[in-house]
């Protein structure tokens, strides 16, 4: 198959899956569009792959090899995607072999890189790793209207510096729909747990913990308590999303449905679907939309409902989550109506400022919005009008007129820096017939190595193909050192590439190996770079005996 196919399968998903998923029938343009395009961006990796697998199949046979090593197949599955079993096929046509063993090494140290980097996740954790202190006792969540209070632990583990403890009744809510876990203390006989993460498994609200020193479990009753001011920051931020949905779809159209989002203390995230970029007056209005509902003060009505009952009352439900029976509406006034099982605000006036960060996509079809509300928000403003009245103060000019005048600058520089450049080009070009005179005769060929400083490899090649222009019977080597790095620029005249066989690039390779680098290029010009400053004098010299 050489073209998209996968997304026409999307209205037989929908057949199949259409009742209990109802948004891939109502959607249906929209997911082909992504899919499709996923796709042929998944065909241009593939054909990617293939080039490099022939590069890696002719290196082989040059070195009379057939295996190929176990990090080149590796890089073919974590680059390019293919997976063991198709690098094999290629490998069977080609009359080749996989090194596996060096490919499940690749494939386990990636492993563990990955394990040392993932977020701890409930499912981590073995059943039998679980010590029970109540069988019949199951979590239950109580932060919607507690901050703090008395329970006992269900179970616990330990698994390597981590404590995992499940509570009886917790105020911790557990990461979901976008929202991060809570932190806080779990306080029992003894010591202070500093909780890091709440997380949910099955039933279970799962409390990540710091294990401390010489641990010892006294009692199983314990005060749980989150840190408030992180909550608190965060409802802000969740309601806040609430309101930008309905503003997205106002201002946009009803196409825009969440794609994902993140909501934590320090700022919200919201993904969407959308094919465009987000005007700068569409921002603003979405901006506008968003703080007056704000100022409005509007009551949060926060309802346990059944799910159809929810949906024929235009609740929005996130798209790929499944819902049970009954479920959580947030409902603020007549402006959203949205299933969720978050926590919020009591009313949108405590949310404060909200102010747009960041507007871009991230996917065919997705664009992405980051926003501040409340204290964020106000220093985000406070940095702004600073640096505002800052660069107002450099420039001379009234904050109004700051855009115009950095525009201004930006323009006059580019001309500045286009005399300049021409002005250089022009005192190094000048500098030809002088360069010409110092030239040494070695087997009478007129050999030259001139260094200038702070000279660009691109003005050294201006210069390489002045002295080509100027002179017969010549070999010249140009060098510059520039920010602690050496460049090389090889000529050799036409005349003697065709009588004597030289060639600027084996020379000028040969030069660089004194400087610890390497390089190459054409006959009649070669570049090469350096990485040992205080061998760049010998390297010089080197093309007199070379030549």
């Amino acid at each position: 198959m050489h073209h998209p196919f996968i997304f026409k399968l999307v209205d037989s998903v929908g057949d199949v899956l259409g009742d209990t998923f109802p948004e891939i029938r109502q959607r249906a343009d929209h997911i082909k569009s992504v899919i499709e395009s996923e796709e042929v961006h998944f065909n241009r990796t593939l054909d990617r792959g293939l080039e490099i697998f022939d590069k890696i199949k002719t290196g082989l046979r040059k070195k009379k090899q057939i295996l190929i090593p176990g990090a080149d197949v590796f890089k073919l599955y974590d680059t390019y995607g293919f997976p063991l079993d198709l690098t094999r096929v290629l490998a069977d046509e080609s009359g080749l072999k996989l090194d596996t063993d060096g490919f499940e090494k690749e494939m386990k140290q990636q492993q563990e890189r990955a394990r040392k980097a993932a977020k701890f996740k409930a499912g981590n954790i073995p059943t039998d790793a679980w010590v029970v202190l109540d069988k019949e006792a199951v979590s239950n969540f109580v932060g919607y209207t507690e901050d703090a209070i008395e329970t006992h632990i269900i179970k616990y583990s330990i698994q390597e510096n981590n404590l995992n403890i499940v509570l009886k009744d917790t105020p911790f809510y557990a990461e979901a729909g976008g929202q991060v876990g809570d932190t806080g203390k779990i306080v029992l006989e003894g010591f202070d747990l500093a909780v890091l993460d709440t997380q949910k498994e099955g039933d279970d609200i799962i409390h990540l913990c710091r294990l401390p020193e010489n641990f010892e479990l006294k009692s199983d009753r314990v005060l749980a308590e989150i840190k408030t001011d992180n909550r608190r920051y965060t409802e802000k931020n969740h309601t806040a999303t609430h309101l930008l949905h309905a503003a997205l779809r106002k201002v946009l159209g009803d196409h825009v449905q969440q794609a994902g989002s993140l909501v934590e203390p320090e700022r919200m995230r919201f993904d969407f679907t959308h094919f465009k970029k987000v005007s700068d007056k569409e921002l603003n209005k979405i901006e506008i939309i968003v703080n007056e509902k704000i100022q409005q003060d509007l009551e949060l009505e926060i309802e346990q409902d059944s799910f159809d009952n929810a949906k024929k009352r235009g609740a929005m439900a996130l798209f790929g989550e499944k819902y049970g029976d009954v479920v959580r509406t947030i409902q603020i006034s007549d402006y959203s109506l949205e299933l969720c099982g978050g926590t919020h605000v009591r009313h949108t006036g405590e949310i404060g400022p909200f102010i747009i960060v960041y507007e871009g996509s991230i996917a065919s079809g997705i664009r992405r919005i980051e926003a501040l509300t409340g204290k964020a928000a106000v220093s985000f403003l406070q940095l702004t009008r600073n640096n505002v009245n800052k660069l107002s103060e450099i420039l001379n000019t009234p904050g109004s007129e700051i855009v115009e005048r950095i525009n201004e600058l930006v323009e006059q520089n580019r001309t500045l820096e286009k005399k300049l450049s021409k002005i250089s080009s022009e005192i190094v070009v000048a500098g030809v017939d002088a360069i010409l005179k110092n030239a040494e005769k070695i087997n009478g060929i007129n050999v030259i190595s001139h260094e200038l400083p702070d000279t660009d490899i691109d003005k050294l090649k201006e210069l390489g193909d002045k002295i080509r222009e100027k002179s017969q019977n010549t070999v010249a080597l140009l060098g510059s050192k520039v920010d602690g790095k050496i460049g090389f620029v090889c000529v050799v005249t036409d005349d003697l590439i065709k009588s004597r066989k030289l060639k600027a690039g084996d020379l000028v390779r040969e030069v660089a190996k004194i400087a610890g680098g390497g390089g190459g290029g054409r006959p009649h010009l070669a570049t090469a770079g350096g990485k040992d400053i205080e061998k760049f004098s010998e390297a010089m010299e080197k093309i007199k005996a070379l030549v």
